[in-house]
């Protein structure tokens, strides 16, 4: 499908390979994933349900439909076989949630790299499908890379709908201004550029993309790595030293979006 170029490569593997895990290691993560396939699999049965109703009410052409991934897969709580145990799985009496561990999250994020939470690819990417047969439909099955992110959904419907975003509510309160941008232009014109900069920050970790370009600064590190997601969309060669003009100006950008969007101070 052209979503992901060859010669990115894969991203660093964190954990153990499947042929160095026991047998029984082996069948437990087996299970643990088939369990998450069964999840996946009763999703897409249920957006059949909707859609097939909207077919069935003659509504299905005239609805737009925006469908993605959430922000990367997780890997909590980090551990190889993740939370819980196998008994635990479909048992109404436990609190906790089984999940099926860090190896399998980065499985699920190939060939980017980390998982959720984090601020790489593997965190923060995730395609996205829009339908809405009545308006796009000569475009069907055709492939935008221009970033988007999710404010930019609000201003898709916003413009979807014919209307606009208020300046106030409840007798003259103002609302922060609307962040995003309708994606729709876009789908014509595929030179469309939504966003001259996207910024970010999840637990301390800080990102920012401009251009072909993303800085990024991990959770587990006071330092800013920059990439080049043209060439090396996996994350694997750190290119700060080589340009560091960039990446102060893009830190630069980050610190004044933090400054304006009540980033820091964290409340404890």
């Amino acid at each position: 499908m052209k979503l992901v170029d060859e010669k990115w490569g894969l991203a660093q593997w964190e954990g153990r390979q499947w042929d160095e895990l026991t047998e029984e290691e082996q069948i437990e993560l087996d299970k643990r994933m088939a369990v998450y396939a069964a999840q996946v699999h009763c999703m897409d049965y249920n957006v059949g349900r909707l859609t097939d109703y909207l077919k069935e009410k003659g509504e299905l052409d005239n609805t737009l439909l925006i469908f993605l991934s959430d922000n990367g897969a997780c890997a909590e709580p980090h551990t190889e076989k993740g939370f819980g145990t196998i008994s635990m799985i479909n048992n109404p009496d436990e609190w906790v949630n089984p999940s099926y561990g860090l190896p399998w999250a980065q499985v699920s994020n190939t060939p980017y790299r980390k998982y959720k939470v984090r601020a790489y690819e593997g965190g923060t990417s995730t395609p996205l499908i829009l339908s809405w047969p009545e308006k796009y439909t000569k475009y069907n099955g055709e492939i935008r890379h221009t970033r988007a992110f999710l404010p930019d959904i609000m201003a898709t419907f916003i413009e979807a709908a014919g209307t606009t975003y208020p300046k106030t509510y409840h007798g003259g309160n103002e609302i922060i201004p609307l962040e995003g941008t309708s994606m729709l232009p876009l789908l014509a014109n595929t030179d469309t550029v939504l966003h001259e900069y996207i910024f970010g920050e999840h637990f301390d970790n800080c990102v920012v993309w401009w251009d072909n370009w993303k800085a990024v600064k991990d959770q587990d590190s006071k330092v800013w790595e920059l990439f080049d997601l043209e060439k090396d969309r996996t994350e694997r060669v750190n290119l700060s030293r080589e340009y560091p003009k960039i990446l102060e100006g893009m830190k630069n950008k980050w610190t004044e979006w933090a400054n304006t969007h009540y980033v820091y101070p964290k409340k404890k």
